[in-house]
This record gives structure tokens, C-alpha cells and sequence, in this order.
């Protein structure tokens, strides 16, 4: 895979991505994941979507670690 990089005076480019029902590690991971790619196509800006309730029932547990540890690994 090419790895993007953003043109020096251009705004950079974001993706929400989501939390779905899973069990959290697997969760954690595949956001890890997600997140890597997107990096790798040249996004700039990671936002993880606020868990969403039914009919996703997202659980904010999961969000909050996203935000606490996957993000950071990434920065």
C-alpha cells in the first residue's frame, strides 16, 4: 500500500469511524486497525463517532477506551 502524504498548505483530510457492538477487544483492535489504514491513505484526522444507542448499542466504555489508549498509541 502507497503511503500519502498531505501537499504542504492544504488542509489535511478526516474520517469518522465508528464503535459497533463486539466484544472490546476485538473492538479496540479493529478501530486500531482502521485507524492505521486510514493513516496509511493519507487521513490526517481520526475521529472516533460518539457510541450511538440502539440499534447499534454501542458501549462507552469501549469509546472511552479508544480515546484513552488506541488514539494515543497512534499519535
Amino acid at each position: 500500500m502507497r503511503r500519502h502524504r498531505p501537499r504542504p498548505g492544504r488542509a489535511g483530510e478526516g474520517i469518522a469511524l465508528g464503535v459497533y457492538p463486539g466484544a472490546a477487544a476485538e473492538l479496540l483492535g479493529a478501530f486500531a486497525d482502521y485507524a492505521g489504514r486510514s493513516r496509511e491513505l493519507g487521513i490526517t484526522e481520526i475521529v472516533p463517532h460518539w457510541p450511538i444507542p440502539a440499534p447499534f448499542d454501542s458501549d462507552l466504555t469501549v469509546f472511552e477506551r479508544i480515546v484513552t489508549e488506541v488514539l494515543d498509541q497512534l499519535s
